[in-house]
């Protein structure tokens, strides 16, 4: 149950931060009942005399041509969209001539070290010109939110002279908690507490890392006929959120992951599995699986063997066929698996994992098989390859092998 209250308090620590005025122009793409379109696309521009730009259509041509139309000042977004958005100008980029390429990374080098200490946005819109003109040249900041951002997409707007306002929030706690105020750029947070905001680590273990909990105006006030779930989650007037985290030197919050999904071993150690998500994150594989070793299956020992899959002979060899929904599905016959010495063929001449490049398409079921039983300390990451023709040298039966 949110009060007008936590509503009008979350406003004022917002635009105290990212303010808003009359002729500041917001483009509202996220539905008004999304906690951050509902601060920033209603509350804030109303109570500051601000426009709102709402759009008939959000198919992606109708958006791109609202910023230079309407000279949008402000938009918020969800990562998904954000990434997306950073993969098309990416491949802009990537498609510019080798002349061009060269004197565009420039610019952005010389844009990146003149804004390390904080944004410079008059700099920015005339050392990346077109950059910012697609954007309508008046860009103030893209406000994103709703779930975990990847580092690298922040920086790669701010090397563009394009803020990205990030920040951690939770709806029993109005809109936002802490929110990056840019002053330095910091990717690898979500940032410093708003005004009138209370933050702290609860049991924190030696790293620092504990349960975040907040106390503010902006608090709930509770949830609606659920007296025993309130007084579980607001304690003492501080809300448990059930994320975990530390604050660093500088007074910057930095997320580690979800308390129920932590995962205690025999030796005490806390396994965060986010941690071990963003090992991964570099790799070209669409969706990943990461499951405790020797839950799922027996204990057993692989000591100096390789696990190898063979493909189905050419009777049982893959047919793509196209189903009335537009889907496509491979009929083969199971691949057989059998286990090589280390040296063997089937790993020579090969790329790194095993298969020929520019023939490989991964795909895979994600899900995370390790439970909450705080008795796993090793972890095991499968992959799904499929619909690959690995080029391999002949194995011992005449057929191809290649080493997963």
């Amino acid at each position: 149950m949110m009060t007008h209250e936590n509503y009008l308090e979350q406003c004022v620590a917002l635009t105290l931060i990212y303010p808003f005025w009359p002729g500041v122009r917001y483009l509202s793409i996220l539905p008004t009942n999304h906690a951050i379109d509902f601060m920033v696309g209603f509350f804030g521009p109303f109570t500051c005399g601000a426009t709102v730009v709402h759009l008939r259509t959000l198919r992606p041509e109708y958006v791109r041509e609202a910023f230079p139309k309407y000279k949008i000042t402000y938009v918020s977004l969800v990562p998904l969209v954000l990434k997306n958005l950073q993969k098309g100008l990416q491949a802009r980029f990537d498609a510019l001539p080798p002349g061009r390429r060269k004197v565009f990374d420039a610019l952005v080098r010389i844009n990146k070290a003149l804004t390390k200490s904080r944004p410079r946005l008059g700099l920015s819109r005339s050392l990346l010109k077109q950059v910012h003109e697609a954007f309508g040249g008046e860009l103030r900041a893209i406000i994103v939110g709703g779930a975990f951002t990847e580092p690298q997409t922040l920086q790669f707007f701010y090397d563009l002279g394009i803020p990205v306002a990030n920040g951690y929030g939770l709806t029993e706690a109005g809109t936002a908690t802490t929110v990056n105020d840019l002053k330095p750029f910091r990717a690898d947070t979500v940032g410093k507490p708003l005004p009138g905001m209370e933050v702290r680590i609860v049991n924190p273990a030696a790293d620092g890392v504990g349960e975040v909990s907040v106390r503010s105006k902006t608090v709930m006030a509770g949830y609606l006929n659920e007296p025993e779930l309130t007084a579980e989650t607001i304690v003492d007037g501080w809300l448990l959120t059930g994320d975990l985290g530390r604050f660093d030197g500088a007074g910057h919050l930095q997320l580690t992951g979800r308390k129920k999904n932590m995962i205690v071993t025999e030796e005490g150690k806390n396994i965060y599995p986010e941690d071990i998500e963003a090992v991964f994150e570099s790799l070209a594989v669409k969706e990943f699986c990461v499951f405790a070793a020797n839950y799922i299956w027996p204990k057993r020992s692989m000591a100096g063997r390789k696990t190898c899959a063979r493909p189905p002979s050419r009777a049982g060899a893959a047919v793509q066929r196209r189903t009335p929904a537009g889907r496509q599905r491979a009929q083969q016959s199971p691949a057989k698996l059998q286990a090589c010495p280390r040296g063997s063929s089937a790993g020579r001449g090969l790329s790194p994992d095993g298969f020929s490049q520019d023939q490989t398409q991964y795909s895979g079921r994600a899900s995370r098989e390790a439970g909450q039983r705080g008795r796993h300390n090793h972890f095991q990451t499968s992959f799904t390859k499929a619909e690959s023709r690995p080029r391999c040298p002949a194995s011992r039966d005449a057929l191809p092998e290649y080493c997963v």
